[in-house]
């Protein structure tokens, strides 16, 4: 509805006509100003995935004539009549006496100006409320960041009054609005839509002024169940059963907070929520990709796939195999789900009979879903592993000091680790990265790929929404905004000059009776599930090249150039790029009691495990019949060692916009 909002709408379209509208609307939210990415699991009420009851005016609420004096500053709800109170009074109204919502338990809040800003108070709002019965006691003042509604960084803007519920009741907290705890929450927030924010940051009255009501779903799911938590609901329930029947992991509890038995439990919601987030988008047509909504998406599943095999210790395809719970609880709204459930239970004989007749033809893009999920988790798994592996080893080496940032990078890098996720493993463990060094290695990427664009870059995915306008079916855009550290940060690396052997380390080589690489290895693949599989190639070390002479070791931190007896790695050369992917080194074995608790074992020899050493291949190039594969060291490398060699299957970070 933005242009609606604007002002800038063909007046000659439908859309033109439109003067109140009410809709469900299926919202996301991992990225940009509204991202509740972090929260999901940590709490009760937040969702990547959640579903926003709508009910908008355009310039209908209003009155058209003079703007009021407001006071010093801009004023705000300039010119208003009384269907801005019919705004208030049908959200009261709907809460208290359709829902039986006890009014004793509610608060509302509005905006309370801001200096800074040249805005005043909302007063009109606060005497609606008070008019309405609402004591005063319970009608608070915010400012900006609580009462001020903004889609981003630009665009249609207002104050805005909330109303928030209180779960336990039968007492008098106004300290507890806004205070972000899970006993006091907001449940409809009703904005003004005035201004438009422009790129300067100012702020312009709009040619008409319009109503943007929301209320999530989930949230008045809970209310009207009794449920502090969403997830107790049975919006979610049959999710998190179908979770626990797959997983081994005990039932879940709805256990809160940082405690490690609490971990389970945060898992479950995790897993639950992303579902229901990549059935949905997957279904709309926006699959877990390598760039802008579709990058987000996958980042999402990654999460997912973590919680549900670690965490859950759920076994490969449990995640794909939650779809069709989700189709069973959101389908009878969202049909194209429900469409999902059939495929399942129809036999092969049957699918085959209706994508030949064509009466499965809706069914043909969406049966997929399950299977877009399944093949993503696969290709996750074994980098997960491995991942895992290496933050648990190099946690040990820390012992309780910053978790170093070139390891953070090269997961994030080499195995397609979100960075948030590499945090959130980390905070588990109770450990930090080296932040600043880990922004330096990000800033460093940027300036080598002279990225230097300082604006946001907003991706715009169409989702259809259920609307009652006479039958009118619209479509919505859900925008996934992303900085540019954000995309930088989701983009690989080839930071740093070659290394390559001179004339005389060449000469020094054959002197020697290093033979030349045999790379014939990168000829062996094969074609598997209509993609191309790559395996992994073992190696020897034969020679380390520091920049100046041949080494026998390197250590931690330090650039090299590899030469190894064989590579399935192509290099760079008449203008094709050089392979990506990877080579890992058994390293020390490392007590299994060390792997599962971090406490220290003391037969190591009975019950140990080999933890592998990653080293990122920077870049690959020829130089007198060798293959030198640069890579930066994170631990010891030593001629003699024996290492793998694992190339990317797919690309595992995107291309720059």
């Amino acid at each position: 509805f933005k242009p609606v909002l604007l002002g800038t709408v063909d007046p000659r379209s439908q859309m033109a006509l439109w003067r109140r509208v009410a809709n469900s609307q299926r919202c996301v939210r991992a990225g940009g100003k509204h991202n509740d990415l972090e929260d999901v699991g940590r709490d009760g009420t937040h969702h990547t995935f959640f579903e926003m009851l709508g009910s908008w005016s355009f310039g209908d609420y209003f009155k058209v004539g003079g703007a009021s004096d407001a006071g010093a500053g801009l004023p705000l709800h300039s010119g208003r009549g009384f269907r801005c109170e019919e705004a208030c009074r049908m959200a009261w109204s709907l809460l208290t006496e359709h829902y039986g919502i006890p009014a004793d338990r509610l608060y509302v809040s509005y905006f309370g100006g801001d200096a800074g800003s040249g805005l005043t108070a909302d007063r009109e709002t606060r005497d609606i409320w008070l008019d309405l019965g609402v004591p005063a006691s319970r009608v608070l003042p915010f400012g900006l960041k609580d009462n001020f509604w903004e889609m981003g960084d630009t665009g249609p803007c207002g104050p805005c009054t909330e109303i928030h519920y209180d779960h336990v009741g039968g007492r008098h907290v106004p300290a507890l609005v806004n205070a972000g705890g899970p006993e006091l929450v907001e449940i409809w927030n009703l904005v003004f839509i005035q201004y438009n924010r422009e790129a300067d940051q100012s702020l312009r009255l709009l040619p008409q002024f319009s109503v943007d009501t929301g209320m999530g779903l989930e949230r008045l799911v809970g209310v009207l169940q009794g449920k502090r938590s969403n997830y107790d609901t049975d919006l979610f329930t049959p999710l998190l059963d179908a979770i626990h029947q797959r997983s081994k992991a005990a039932r879940y509890s709805g256990r809160m907070g940082a405690a490690p038995e609490a971990q389970v439990d945060r898992a479950y919601r995790v897993v639950a929520d992303h579902v229901r987030t990549l059935a949905v988008c997957i279904a709309d047509g926006v699959h877990p990709g390598m760039s802008g909504a579709e990058l987000v998406l996958r980042r999402i599943l990654r999460r997912a796939v973590r919680f549900c095999a670690e965490v859950l210790q759920a076994p490969p395809g449990s995640l794909a195999s939650l779809v069709p719970t989700v189709a069973q609880t959101l389908g009878d709204i969202f049909p194209e789900l429900s469409q999902e459930a059939d495929r399942v239970s129809v036999g092969p004989q049957e699918q085959h009979v209706n994508d030949v007749t064509g009466s499965g033809h809706q069914r043909r893009g969406l049966f997929q879903i399950a299977d877009i999920i399944d093949e993503n988790e696969g290709h996750f798994l074994s980098s997960l592993r491995r991942g895992s592996r290496l933050i648990q080893r190099t946690c040990l080496q820390t012992d309780g000091g910053h978790f170093p940032a070139a390891v953070a990078w090269s997961l994030h890098r080499d195995l397609g680790f979100p960075l948030d996720l590499v945090d959130l493993m980390l905070e588990e463990r109770g450990v930090q990265v080296d932040r600043q060094e880990l922004d330096r290695l990000v800033s460093h990427d940027q300036k080598v790929r002279g990225q230097t664009n300082t604006s946001s870059i907003v991706v715009v995915v169409w989702l259809p929404v259920k609307s009652c306008m006479g039958g009118f079916i619209v479509k919505e855009p859900m925008s996934v905004v992303m900085s540019p550290a954000q995309m930088r940060a989701e983009q690989q690396a080839d930071a740093q000059p070659r290394l390559l052997p001179d004339v005389l380390t060449l000469a020094a080589l054959q002197h020697t009776g290093v033979p030349h690489t045999d790379d014939s290895p990168k000829y062996c693949y094969h074609l598997e599930d209509g993609r191309y599989v790559f395996p992994a190639c073992r190696a020897t070390v034969l020679a380390l090249y520091d920049g100046r002479a041949l080494v026998p070791e390197v250590g931690p931190g330090q650039r090299c150039g590899v030469i190894l007896d064989q590579t399935c790695f192509y290099s760079e050369q008449g203008g094709q790029s050089h392979d990506r992917g990877y080579l890992t080194r058994d390293g020390l074995w490392v007590s299994q009691a060390s792997w599962e608790t971090s406490a220290e074992s003391s037969d190591v020899s009975r019950c140990s495990v080999p933890q592998e050493v990653l080293f990122s291949v920077e870049a690959v190039n020829r130089a007198g019949g060798y293959v030198v594969h640069q890579v930066t060291v994170l631990d010891h490398l030593r001629t003699g060692d024996q290492v793998e060699l694992h190339l990317d299957q797919v690309p595992t970070e995107p291309e720059p916009e």
